[in-house]
């Protein structure tokens, strides 16, 4: 140890030391009792909410694009075959078979498509300029570089695979 840290040692050590010797002890022991568990418990549940809470609105976008995609898709079809949104033997999404698969499945194959479509050259090239173009936005932008910052941290987390 070099002499700076022995003094700064010291000195934190004196601090806490009352004159007569002995350690002072802190102004609300009790406060300090509950606020540990406390925050314990805190560091434990938040990361658990916030990963159920990130699950929970992906699903929910997922299911809103894909039942926006099935519509318009029925409704393409139905015009196709001359059939008006009000008749009886238009198809619709109620009494559809496997409509709640379908209406995450829809999404998923997108972002699939999508991942396909950013790992080859021209995609990556894509990808930079639309992340160039968000990162000039001033809070977009902030908001943006943040997130994309947390992304690839946590891509980067295994060591050298890649996804």
């Amino acid at each position: 140890m070099t002499n700076s840290m022995v003094r700064s040692t010291k000195l934190m050590n004196e601090e806490n030391i009352d004159p007569i010797g002995r350690p002072r002890e802190t102004r609300h022991p009790k406060i300090k009792k509950v606020l540990k568990p406390f925050l314990a418990g805190m560091a434990t549940v938040v990361p658990i909410l916030a990963t159920g809470w990130i699950v929970v609105l992906v699903f929910r976008l997922l299911h809103k694009i894909g039942l926006t995609i099935i519509i318009g898709i029925l409704k393409g079809l139905n015009l196709l075959r001359g059939v008006p949104e009000s008749e009886r033997s238009a198809w619709s999404i109620e009494g559809f078979p496997g409509d709640d698969f379908l209406w995450l499945f829809i999404p998923l194959a997108l972002l699939f498509l999508v991942g396909i479509a950013v790992t080859n050259r021209p995609g990556k090239k894509a990808s930079s300029w639309i992340d160039d173009f968000i990162i000039r936005i001033p809070l977009l932008g902030f908001i943006y570089s943040t997130i994309k910052q947390f992304v690839d941290a946590v891509r980067n987390l295994g060591g050298p695979q890649k996804f």
